[in-house]
């Protein structure tokens, strides 16, 4: 069946936002050290920042010339924390990882580099890094008692609209995961899953108040 020219529209809409956000990452520049922001030997707690689609391990978390992971090493609030940036491919139009694969995946990187050996664990996560999250945690729960706080930022829990018109353009499968929650796509038995787990953590979520081309975007 044919896109009709209102879907034809979103379509170019969505591609030239893309294309928007490339060219500004492009442009971004700060000075760290990845994955490790801090990485002190005496520290029991470490706080993990994952990223979100089409997102990356840098500019995700850049704003001009900051960086948040590093921002928070010179936060005394944050003194005892090691903090860590996880990074998974999440390209715009070629094929990847499903978020499953990317929870086993998130398993393996922690715990090759050290950070499950920590007593205590903060995740910050933005947009699909949530979804990650969560999938990881349901898939290994023996993490759960040594996770102190979960931060979500603009984390489509239950699915975003924008993720149908993202899959006409792009062969990214992550896209289709998020589309709107219904008991037979990915969303439904994640969320359903969550709640029926009753793990006790305690979770924020927050999300951007300032207008994307005339709209604003909020998770739910």
């Amino acid at each position: 069946m044919g896109l009709s020219r209102r879907s034809r529209s979103a379509a170019r809409w969505f591609v030239i936002a893309v294309a928007t956000v490339a060219l500004s990452e492009g442009q971004t520049k700060t000075q760290t050290t990845i994955p490790w922001v801090r990485n002190l030997p005496n520290n029991r707690a470490a706080i993990i920042f994952v990223h979100g689609v089409m997102g990356d391990e840098l500019s995700t978390w850049t704003s001009g010339d900051q960086y948040w992971p590093s921002m928070l090493t010179r936060d005394p609030t944050f003194n005892g924390q090691n903090i860590y940036v996880y990074h998974y491919p999440s390209p715009r139009l070629s094929r990847s990882f499903s978020i499953d694969e990317i929870a086993e995946n998130m398993r393996l990187v922690l715990t090759t580099d050290g950070v499950l050996r920590h007593s205590e664990l903060t995740f910050v996560s933005h947009s699909m890094g949530g979804l990650v999250t969560r999938a990881f945690i349901l898939k290994y729960r023996d993490v759960v008692p040594k996770v102190r706080l979960l931060y979500f930022f603009a984390t489509p829990t239950t699915g975003s609209p924008y993720a149908a018109l993202a899959s006409i353009v792009s062969r990214n499968s992550q896209f289709k995961q998020l589309y709107p929650m219904q008991s037979d796509n990915y969303l439904g038995p994640l969320q359903s899953n969550w709640l029926a787990a009753h793990l006790g953590l305690k979770s924020y979520c927050a999300y951007e108040t300032q207008s994307i081309y005339g709209q604003i975007i909020v998770p739910l």
